[in-house]
């Protein structure tokens, strides 16, 4: 596509001032590289971000690196690796991977390395997103352009630029380490391309053209970050919405459809896949995600951030405040508009009000949804109002209850949006001062102050950077070309919702290097399985507490040492890198002593390799013995380490003790020592219920088809031979396949009935009554008063959903019969009894307890009483117990089942 150019009256693009486009670039370049100083003084090594906050930038590093390692090295998929939480590995489809740069940075990488590839594709981001803005611009002003003619009318656009690609929030997000929030060039694209193919009628069929290259915009920007999509989402509708009384309903339809169409077209494989692995969970995001503190501040809109040389502020001490939660603001402040430019723009918006207008629409609405679900001034979100404690709601919290979009956790990310939309403004008031100067000697100072004043509120020179230089040790370990992983301290887990030990994602970056396995890592998006499977193995759960300023929480020295050693085994663990700490990075900078004490009394170890410059130590680490006949006992609940995806927790099945699979897919990690044949061998039973078809089992090892079996309904012995081709030393992934999976509350449902009620249990109901006690559980809700007499529960029987709860004493008949009177026929209740149940009680009781469908009051004496019941069903039906220990539960089983297993062996063959 050739460089756009000015345009006529009728619309159509012209080339008068094509000079000036290679101008405008150099500038922004020149621009992009001073701004970002130091990072210049050594491109090849210094990269913007923090060490003592996340070392996210690490993060996009290792990215580039993966997608080139898997794409011409290993010439595997780059949307999964198995080379960081290993053996579990994690998928990339939903990680912050920003495929965008991955691809532009490949030839970069080629013929330089990481660091310097990275810096420039930052460069290329500044400079290149200034030059779409501008673009932008020059296309909104095209009839004032074409009649103005001349250098000096470009000014304004050429301010819109600077106002998009240098506004503070791109230097923040680059000192966080947070490059995919820089990757905002292609997103004025999408306005620009979403603007023409909405122009007025007459234009022809031109507008099937800019529909598609708007498309092709959205998937390109989408690419880079996913959040993108909704800014783009909302700004179509926003457009479209607008262009309705001039288009018409049909033609903006068709236009609106045709974008979306060219978006979901391009888009369509990433799609594809991100609904994919979205759909079966696993990612669950634990409320709102920290939606809350990652909030733009009101009073933060307006002040500069830490960055800024004038602003008095630290940027390390304020990364430690908001660490430890005593800052001004709840988060990083990353949105700071900006006093000139908010100034130009509203000039814009007033000068140019007809065509502004969405563009003022979008940007208030974006500011808005940037402050979050609840508003926050000077970091407070909860304000007494004269003795009354009250928060403000914002419109963010609907985005919080629609599919896919509710991942978007950060608030503050809106801030993209904001400039795509004030950029354009603060272009054309620009452009409605520089004209009526009508003298150049007066338009060429006013611009040049106008500009210094835009960048002067976002500049952050010198940027915080991190030395992207690897230590020399990892040079001895790249050198030895054998397979294996290593265990790091610090060692830690992290995803975008929380952190787990004291995860540094530069260690991930040094894997580069090396290209050894690593246990753990960081990863924006993983399924429950990537913390689970680590938090369950004691030794590395407890390396993680006491990393955490935490005892460890299963301290067993003598297993633990056994069972690091066989951990060492089966992952083939050779090395422990211990690396130095930051200074100031906290937890490990001041747990390091500790973690290292509790890690050297676990595993054995022997120094191997020491960094020249003291920032790293390796350890060989001494293995157990693998025996050449190893048997895996699923149902003890211990083996946690052998233990991968897919599986429940131990328990009684069919009178044995056993594992159910959950789904029809499930993971084991079994070692394997002495290379040879094995003789695989395990024992399952299928779930089974009336009608249920044949299940087929196929066993697959490491990725290699061995073999199928159809099952017979009982628990019978499947045995098959592996060939020592199919098999690797250490961890060997053998996965299950199974042919159907069923709920057992789907397949019985007889199986969870109120007692004789008719009704069938939503939810897990539990009730518990004694003498001392009443307990009602309803799902995960406490339903009880916990009150002498009878405590009783609401709840909806198909849901599960408690709905109210009560208490009544003895002598409160007729305020029971009154209250279950008011109740609906169906209404599903629960009654337990607390203080024992006296001799005589009020007959109201005994009559309400038959219309919720029990058999009246208990005998005399009796210390306790639980029902649970229906109104309005016959009495008798319901479910009761009484006497000295009363308890009732119906807990439907809603897991997916296909199989259960007790125990799988691997034995060398004779």
């Amino acid at each position: 596509m050739s460089l756009p150019a000015l345009a006529s009256g009728d619309g159509h693009w012209r080339r008068p001032g094509l000079r000036l486009h290679p101008l405008v670039l150099t500038v922004y370049a020149v621009l992009a590289v001073l701004l970002t100083y130091p990072v210049i003084t050594s491109p090849a090594r210094l990269i913007p971000g923090s060490a003592t906050w996340a070392l996210d930038e690490y993060t996009f590093l290792w990215n580039i690196w993966w997608f080139k390692h898997a794409l011409l090295d290993l010439g595997t998929n780059p949307l999964a690796t198995n080379l960081i939480y290993y053996p579990v590995g994690v998928p990339l489809v939903l990680y912050t991977y920003d495929l965008l740069n991955c691809a532009l940075g490949l030839p970069l990488y080629l013929a330089s390395n990481l660091p310097l590839a990275s810096n420039i594709l930052q460069w290329f981001s500044l400079a290149s997103g200034s030059y779409t803005a501008y673009l932008l611009t020059r296309y909104l002003l095209r009839r004032q352009l074409a009649a103005a003619g001349g250098s000096a009318s470009q000014l304004g656009p050429f301010l819109a630029g600077l106002a998009y690609g240098f506004a503070a929030s791109r230097f923040v997000y680059l000192a966080l380490g947070h490059y995919c929030i820089v990757t905002v060039q292609t997103l004025p694209l999408f306005a620009l391309f979403t603007v023409q193919a909405l122009e007025r009628k007459g234009q022809g069929r031109a507008w099937r053209k800019y529909a598609l290259l708007a498309g092709l915009a959205f998937a390109l920007s989408a690419l880079a970050e996913m959040t993108f999509a909704l800014f783009m989402g909302l700004f179509l509708v926003i457009f479209a919405l607008y262009a309705l009384p001039r288009l018409g309903l049909r033609s903006t339809a068709v236009r609106i459809a045709a974008i979306g169409a060219s978006a979901a077209v391009l888009y369509s494989p990433m799609l594809y896949l991100v609904v994919r692995e979205s759909l079966p969970g696993g990612y669950g995001l634990q409320g709102w995600g920290d939606a809350a503190r990652l909030s733009a501040d009101l009073a933060g809109l307006f002040t500069p951030t830490a960055l800024h040389p004038l602003s008095g502020g630290n940027w390390q001490e304020q990364l430690r405040q908001v660490a430890e939660g005593v800052a001004r603001f709840s988060d990083v402040n990353t949105v700071f508009l900006g006093f000139a430019l908010v100034a130009l723009a509203a000039i814009g918006a007033v000068a140019f009000w007809r065509l502004a207008r969405p563009w003022l629409v979008t940007g208030v609405l974006a500011v808005i949804f940037s402050l979050g679900p609840l508003l926050h001034i000077n970091g407070r979100y909860l304000f007494d109002l004269d003795g009354l404690q009250t928060t403000f709601p914002l419109p963010f919290i609907l985005l919080h209850y629609i599919p896919l979009v509710n991942a978007g956790r950060t608030p503050n990310r809106f801030s993209v949006l904001i400039l795509l939309a004030l950029a354009p403004l603060c272009g054309l008031g620009g452009y409605w001062l520089l004209v009526r100067l009508r003298r150049w000697w007066l338009a060429a100072p006013v611009s040049a102050l106008l500009a210094m004043l835009l960048l002067a509120e976002g500049l952050s020179v010198p940027l915080p950077v991190t030395d992207a230089g690897v230590p020399q040790l990892y040079q001895q370990l790249a050198a030895d070309k054998e397979d294996y992983a290593i265990l790091t301290l610090p060692f830690g887990l992290r995803n975008s919702f929380s952190t787990v030990g004291a995860e540094d994602t530069q260690l991930q970056y040094y894997q580069s290097l090396h290209g050894k396995r690593i246990l753990g890592g960081n990863i924006s998006r993983a399924p429950s399985i990537a913390f689970d499977y680590y938090t369950r193995i004691e030794p590395l759960s407890n390396l993680m507490d006491v990393e955490s300023y935490q005892a460890p929480r299963h301290n067993d020295p003598a297993r633990d040492r056994q069972e690091a050693a066989e951990l060492a085994a089966l992952l083939d663990i050779r090395y422990l890198v211990v690396q130095a700490p930051i200074p100031g990075r906290v937890p490990y900078s001041d747990t390091f002593t500790a973690a290292f004490d509790y890690a050297s009394s676990i595993f054995d170890l022997s120094e191997a390799y020491r960094d020249p410059a003291g920032k790293a130590v390796a350890y060989k680490v001494r293995q157990a013995e693998i025996p050449d006949d190893f048997t895996l006992n699923l149902g003890s609940g211990g083996g946690a380490m052998y233990i991968g995806a897919g599986w429940s927790v131990a328990e009684p099945v069919a009178g044995a003790a056993a594992r159910w699979i959950e789904g029809r897919r499930a993971i084991l990690y079994l070692p394997v020592g002495i290379p040879g044949d094995r003789i695989l061998t395990f024992n399952a039973a299928p779930f089974t219920f009336n009608d249920a078809p044949t299940q087929v089992v196929q066993v697959w090892v490491n990725g290699r088809h061995i073999a199928s079996y159809s099952m017979g309904a009982t628990w019978q012995e499947y045995s098959t031979a592996i060939p020592a081709a199919a098999l690797r030393h250490g961890a060997n992934v053998l996965e299950l396949r199974l042919a159907y999976a069923r709920r057992p509350v789907d397949a019985y449902p007889g199986g969870y009935m109120i007692g004789q009620t008719g009704v069938r249990a939503g939810s897990h109901l539990e009730v518990h009554s004694t003498k001392d006690i009443a307990y009602i559980t309803i799902g995960k809700a406490d339903g009880s008063r916990h009150a002498p007499g009878l405590n009783l529960a609401v709840f909806d029987a198909k849901s599960g959903t408690l709905r109210s709860t009560e208490a009544f004493g003895w002598n409160e008949g007729e305020r029971l019969a009154s209250f279950v009177a008011e109740l609906a026929r169906g209404q599903a209740v629960i009654i337990a009894s607390q203080g024992g149940w006296p001799d005589t009680v009020n007959p109201g009781i005994c009559e309400t307890l038959r219309a919720l469908g029990g058999s009246g009051c208990p005998a005399p004496g009796s210390a306790s009483y639980a029902l649970i019941g229906v109104k309005g069903a016959a009495p008798g039906s319901a479910s009761e117990a009484s006497g000295d220990d009363a308890y009732l539960s119906i807990s439907p089983d809603r897991r997916a089942l296909s199989a259960a297993l007790t125990w799988v062996r691997l034995q060398a063959q004779p």
